[in-house]
């Protein structure tokens, strides 16, 4: 039963990068510069739907959408201030 027989040992590293950075700027885009950080943290969390991180890639997206909703900045880029203003 002797013999020589090798182990191999297999190390997965987690990828999600992509996750926890959209869920980062996601969150930081909600209070802060959120007209350059919240497009950025809603590409990334796609990208995070795309590689498999479903979870944090949408949490993402949540947080990225909210600060694009509380962006006066993104809101009056889009025309929607004259709506609101009403």
């Amino acid at each position: 039963m002797g013999g020589d027989q090798e182990k191999v040992i297999i190390i997965k590293e987690s990828q999600s990068v992509f996750g926890i950075l959209s869920v980062v700027l996601g969150l930081i885009g909600i209070f802060v510069a959120s007209f350059v950080i919240s497009p950025i943290a809603l590409v990334l969390g796609f990208i995070a739907l795309f590689k498999g991180q479903p979870i944090s890639g949408m949490i993402g997206i949540i947080f990225s959408i909210l600060g694009i909703i509380t962006s006066p900045v993104l809101i009056g880029l889009l025309g929607l201030g004259i709506y609101l203003g009403q």
